[in-house]
């Protein structure tokens, strides 16, 4: 797993040099392959996110934080931007995170409804059109 939080930083980082709106586009594109790759570990962590080791949970919500932390970077620069009308900037992040992790949990209802593409591309834009001016 410690592959795929590199990747999810470097992504991020990525991100930094873009606009807000390809920025959000690439971002939620690239944390949502990545929980694909990993949708076992993301599974078991949300099930089980309370019966491990204390220091491995708070690791687990570091992460997860940190991730909810680096959307609301970008869409604080959208909205600094004239981009994005948002309300509750940390509430739009925790629903890219949410969605994110239904990827995962919820992969039984998706399949066969939606390839991974199609449900990054219907998300996007759901998150889009609530946010763009």
């Amino acid at each position: 797993m410690k592959k795929e939080v590199d990747y999810c930083r470097e992504a991020f980082q990525q991100a930094r040099l873009m606009g807000p709106v390809e920025a959000l586009k690439f971002a939620i594109r690239e944390y949502l392959k990545t929980a694909d790759d990993i949708q076992d570990i993301l599974l078991f962590s949300y099930r089980s996110i309370y019966q491990v080791k204390p220091s491995i949970r708070k690791d687990v919500l570091n992460l997860d934080t940190s991730v909810i932390n680096e959307f609301k970077k970008i869409l604080d620069r959208g909205c600094e931007e004239g981009l994005f009308r948002i309300d509750d900037v940390s509430m739009v992040a925790y629903t890219i995170d949410a969605m994110t992790q239904m990827w995962a949990v919820k992969r039984w209802a998706f399949k066969g409804v939606y390839t991974l593409d199609e449900y990054i591309e219907t998300n996007t834009n759901l998150i889009l059109k609530s946010i763009l001016r």
